[in-house]
């Protein structure tokens, strides 16, 4: 899964450090040398030294194993930044994955999902990371076009104030006319560039959570 982390230490030599007394008598007794000697002296301060060399303590160890592993690995894993209120994020409802395209907002220093989004099956993204590279081709060239992911949804490309947008979106009928509803999202150049850039790692995540 996604998820999960995995947390590992050898503390055994930590916790049982070999002095250099033992070391040299491990020697002595290996190599059969009657002569060898140790000097007392010398044994007293190794000894000591070694004793001056604490283990670290039991709430240092347990700090070690808890802490989480450096650059938001759980993060990464979960969602996926497209600017700074925009992220594609993996969700589960009802046993059910989904891959959330979605406007966020800040309330009570929380971070809440917005109205403006649309959240994909897994068969739906699929056919979506199928066509990310012809439609990133159609964006460069400047065309529009439309790739349906459902009877009712698809993306598409459209021009807004003289830019491309990339949207993805559920459509309903009305007079005989297909038109665009309120669950989806659009995707100007910046934050396109980035899904694309993304979407191996996404596809990724979705398929070993499915």
């Amino acid at each position: 899964s996604a998820n999960k982390i995995f947390y590992s230490i050898d503390i055994l030599d930590l916790l049982f450090p070999r002095s250099e007394c033992d070391e040299k008598s491990d020697k002595v007794e290996q190599k059969g040398f009657e002569d060898a000697k140790i000097d007392s002296s010398s044994n007293k301060r190794a000894r000591s030294a070694t004793a001056s060399e604490a283990p670290p303590s039991a709430a240092a160890n347990k700090k070690q194993k808890s802490d989480p592993k450096p650059d938001n690995e759980a993060e990464k894993e979960l969602c996926w930044k497209l600017s700074a209120s925009r992220k594609v994020k993996l969700d589960n409802w009802k046993g059910k994955l989904l891959i959330n395209i979605r406007e966020f907002y800040q309330k009570d220093g929380k971070q809440l999902p917005g109205r403006k989004g649309i959240a994909l099956t897994n068969e739906q993204w699929t056919k979506l990371f199928d066509c990310l590279e012809e439609i990133d081709g159609k964006v460069k060239n400047g065309e529009l076009g439309d790739w349906p992911l459902s009877s009712r949804r698809k993306a598409r490309i459209y021009e807004y104030n003289g830019m491309k947008m990339v949207d993805i979106r559920e459509f309903y009928t009305k007079d005989g006319k297909e038109l665009p509803g309120k669950k989806g999202i659009s995707l100007n150049s910046d934050q396109w560039q980035k899904f694309l850039r993304h979407s191996k790692a996404i596809n990724k995540a979705v398929m070993e959570d499915s």
